[in-house]
């Protein structure tokens, strides 16, 4: 974050490509989630046409609590995904999401014991080749506009920027700013959305607030580590 901004922004987009990449491949794709995947682990999966969870993993796009928003397509593919107020929620709060409110939510497409991880992927992949699943249609509608309406839209974008307002308050901008995002990019397809992303989150990486969070978060990391060390060799 100390590179200039538009560095930032370029270094973004040139990662979202990647993943681009991987959402246009000719044939269906499938994440199969097994621990952790927040932030850019669970924007990789929304590239992928499925997505399979663990019982016991969690996902979420926590980066608000680092003063900025997703930047790997986190903004552009969840709300076609899951909908804007639910969309809306869960990136402004950066809450983690457990399996079963992920399942409600439609950010995963379904739930299975660790140990069928594998196989319930490959089984998706199966449905899809077979045809029982339409997954180019679902992949054309992360890859599209917003379907709502232009007034649904000032509905669904002015409610979620007055409630984010009201619990993030005047002094962090990141949750307030991913609302906007979303709302400007609502009407864009992909590539173009994720250009409007990349900007926007270069912008906050840049602010005093963006820096004093990932400082913490770092320090709070090296202090894990060390505490780590001290527990072992006492």
């Amino acid at each position: 974050f100390s590179r200039p901004e538009a560095e930032i922004a370029a270094w973004l987009e040139d990662t979202s490509r990647m993943f681009c990449e991987v959402e246009d491949l000719p044939y269906p794709t499938v994440s199969a989630i097994n621990g952790v995947a927040l932030g850019g682990g669970y924007e990789m999966a929304l590239a992928t046409d499925y997505r399979v969870l663990a019982a016991n993993a969690v996902i979420g796009l926590p980066e608000v609590k680092l003063g900025i928003n997703p930047g790997f397509g986190g903004t552009v593919r969840l709300p076609r995904l899951i909908g804007i107020d639910n969309a809306v929620e869960m990136i402004a709060s950066g809450r983690d999401c457990k399996a079963n409110a992920a399942l409600a939510l439609g950010a995963v497409d379904a739930v299975v014991d660790a140990s069928q991880l594998r196989n319930a992927a490959l089984d998706i992949l199966q449905q899809c080749i077979d045809g029982s699943f339409d997954w180019s249609a679902r992949r054309t509608e992360k890859i599209t506009s917003v379907k709502l309406n232009d007034i649904e839209k000032i509905m669904a974008f002015t409610t979620g920027k007055g409630a984010v307002m009201a619990q993030a308050g005047v002094n962090f901008p990141a949750p307030v700013t991913a609302v906007k995002l979303m709302e400007k990019s609502a009407g864009m397809m992909r590539d173009e959305a994720l250009k409007v992303e990349a900007a926007m989150v270069a912008r906050l990486a840049k602010t005093p607030v963006a820096d004093a969070l990932v400082g913490i978060f770092l320090n709070e990391q090296a202090l894990a580590k060390k505490a780590k060390i001290f527990s072992e060799k006492a």
